[in-house]
């Protein structure tokens, strides 16, 4: 395979951690932590669903520390759950000794696990990205994969697309970094955050003679973008994105001049564009036309869907963006809440929608977790208000809901010492920390807790790595365990 083909095909190593803030806090900060604000906002509901009265308290974990699943053991990415009766299926990308997979598992209500399955979408060395989602009480798993060689072989065509058992979109061509899927009754719909890329292959090379032998970079831009079922394909649709500096890949310049040949600098012929490469200079890095979008990308998204809305939702490094409407219609202006945060999370409650994210007010604060709620038809951007989870920061929120129960799952401490922290209320949002338990072993490093719900059973799932070590030092694996709501 010719080095420009690697070039365009090589993947950016960013990859989504949702326990990462953009500045890390400092390890257990001895700060005192902000107070929970009054009811800040007139547009919270500050009561449960009506239907039957639930009473409240904490919640019980089943299997405290929960249950380590072996077949997912290493270092843990893209940690993502559904359920669906009584069976919930895990997918994680799982890196050991430097090679990568990305796994599915799924555990039944005594919590005895299947083997671990290694996802493909039908092309050989794929990298791919997948969520489980449940559809019309069915585990599923939508998945899209990027295949960085090989541009010629026969399977290449089987990358570079969504696929979710015979439904498949057309070649896209992205690099996704992440994958999240929500049900939507009968139906279901993705979100997606990565690069966006103009071609592949030769089609990214100039015919002209003077280009002959030049390559051109192909990064297009970021962005979120969404896909859902249209019959047996699948669709998708732009949200938002931030362009890579726009060049011309086929213009170039020369500093030839007939007047003044011979003179320094003035005989040199045809000039590469600032996207091109000589000949000679092949297998070098190409220039990075994309540094100021990638500063301002859309990442860490979130959604959550019902049979008439969708809530989709991701951080920048300044601020969280909620975008609210259909699977067909995403096209409002997003609510922006600007300032030092973390990776959001988004849920739909009967009439009611929960976003909750962590946020800081300065670089000597704790992150504490940030909660807005909205009912169905509102307009006007909530103000949000603080969860007093503790002293400790608290980043990387989960939410559910049972029933009328919404349940919240994050992990507090820094990045070598974490635990994983549960709370449940039928109340309003507001009391969502009122009673909570800790679900992780102590003296650990737990980390990105996922929740997931069915109309019996709630499951918590996260990654844990040695105390005292930051997750890139130590092997990891992930736990899942049921929670017993009161």
């Amino acid at each position: 395979m010719r080095p420009s083909t690697l070039a365009v095909l090589t993947v950016l190593a960013a990859c989504s951690r949702r326990s990462e803030a953009p500045t890390r806090p400092a390890a257990r900060p001895q700060v005192t932590p902000e107070r929970a604000a009054p009811d800040a906002s007139t547009h919270a509901p500050t009561t449960a669903p009506a239907g039957r009265i639930t009473p409240e308290g904490p919640c019980v974990v089943t299997t405290p520390g929960g249950l380590a699943l072996t077949d997912l053991s290493g270092r843990i990415d893209r940690l993502r759950v559904a359920a669906a009766g009584h069976r919930l299926r895990i997918v994680a990308e799982v890196t050991e000794q430097r090679a990568s997979a990305t796994r599915s598992i799924d555990v039944d209500a005594e919590a005895e696990p299947t083997r671990a399955q290694t996802l493909s979408v039908g092309a050989a060395r794929a990298h791919v990205v997948a969520a489980p989602v449940a559809v019309a009480g069915d585990l599923q798993t939508v998945m899209f994969g990027t295949r960085r060689t090989d541009v010629d072989a026969q399977d290449f065509s089987r990358a570079f697309a969504w696929v979710m058992g015979a439904q498949r979109s057309a070649v896209q061509h992205d690099e996704l970094d992440e994958v999240v899927a929500a049900s939507a009754g009968t139906s279901w719909i993705a979100a997606a955050a990565g690069l966006r890329v103009d071609c592949f292959g030769n089609v990214c090379e100039a015919t002209e003679r003077a280009m002959q032998g030049a390559t051109w970079s192909p990064k297009a831009g970021y962005g979120v973008h969404v896909a859902r079922p249209e019959g047996a394909a699948i669709t998708t649709r732009p949200v938002t994105s931030v362009a890579c500096v726009a060049v011309d890949p086929f213009a170039h310049t020369s500093t030839f001049d007939p007047e003044r040949a011979g003179e320094e600098g003035f005989g040199e012929g045809p000039e590469l564009s600032p996207m091109m490469l000589a000949a000679d200079q092949r297998g070098e890095a190409l220039p990075d036309r994309c540094v100021e979008a990638r500063r301002t990308r859309p990442y860490d998204v979130a959604i959550a869907a019902d049979a008439s809305r969708v809530v989709l939702a991701w951080r920048r490094p300044q601020s969280v963006e909620i975008v609210r409407g259909t699977a067909t219609d995403l096209t409002a202006p997003p609510w922006v809440f600007e300032g030092d945060v973390g990776a959001p999370a988004v849920v739909i409650r009967g009439e009611a929608s929960v976003a909750v994210w962590a946020q800081r007010n300065d670089a000597r604060s704790p992150y504490t977790l940030r909660m807005v709620s909205w009912r169905a038809g509102d307009t006007v951007k909530p103000t949000p208000r603080v969860l007093a989870t503790g002293a400790a920061s608290a980043f990387a929120p989960a939410l559910t809901v049972r029933n009328d129960q919404l349940v919240l799952a994050w992990m507090e401490g820094d990045d070598r010492a974490a635990t994983i922290r549960v709370g449940v209320t039928a109340q309003g949002p507001e009391h969502l920390v009122d009673h909570v338990v800790t679900a992780s072993n102590p003296d650990t490093n737990a980390r990105d807790p996922e929740l997931a719900s069915t109309d019996a059973l709630t499951w918590l799932v996260w990654s844990e790595y040695q105390g005292g070590r930051r997750r890139d030092q130590s092997i990891g694996v992930v736990r899942v365990t049921r929670l017993q709501l009161p």
